[in-house]
């Protein structure tokens, strides 16, 4: 009988554990509870190049930047549709390479190729869920990221994109327009025959 009432109360208290270890981890993921982590808002860029900055002030902060081989006009080069410059240079350090294009002279896309020899995915990812929480999506390709003007990407195998969301929506309606207007024209067409 003793045997049977010590066996059911290890039982209880397993259970019990489980359930505080349980209730802990819920709290910390839903942001409840004692947490010392405080999340900050999603940046809008790296550094001192933030989305939405003129194509020559960006110029100059890559100048300045001791993270990018930026030498000047040279590393530019023009994107074929409309409206749209890229920047691209290598980098030095944690970045092999990045790319700043711009829509109507603004910074609206940072893609950031960083060196997987001097750190790793694992790495990242870590660091973004402690600074801005959970990603809203994750799948095999990476993580992501995002509120109402930013879109914060860590794709695989190593890249960093910071994205304005309100010039990509804007892209896509015009894009939208651009495929109805070519699906009636050729509805038009075949209903020639």
């Amino acid at each position: 009988m003793i045997r049977k009432i010590s066996f059911f109360i290890v039982l209880f208290l397993c259970f019990f554990s489980f359930f505080s270890v349980f209730a802990q981890e819920n709290s910390a993921i839903s942001g409840s509870g004692n947490t010392t982590r405080t999340e900050e808002p999603l940046p809008a860029g790296f550094m001192n190049i933030i989305l939405g900055m003129e194509i020559n002030d960006v110029k100059e902060e890559l100048k300045e930047n001791s993270y990018f081989n930026y030498r000047g006009d040279p590393d530019v080069s023009m994107l074929m549709t409309r409206n749209q410059q890229l920047i691209e240079c290598s980098g030095f350090s944690f970045i092999e390479k990045a790319y700043f294009q711009f829509f109507e002279g603004k910074l609206f896309i940072i893609t950031l190729v960083l060196n997987m020899e001097r750190i790793d995915f694992y790495t990242m990812h870590t660091n973004f869920e402690e600074k801005y929480n959970k990603p809203i999506r994750i799948d095999p390709k990476g993580a992501y990221w995002e509120n109402a003007e930013v879109n914060l990407y860590l794709e695989k195998p190593l890249t960093v994109k910071y994205m304005d969301r309100k010039v990509l929506e804007q892209l896509a309606a015009e894009r939208k327009e651009v495929e109805d207007r070519s699906g009636k024209i050729k509805e038009d067409f075949l209903n020639l025959f």
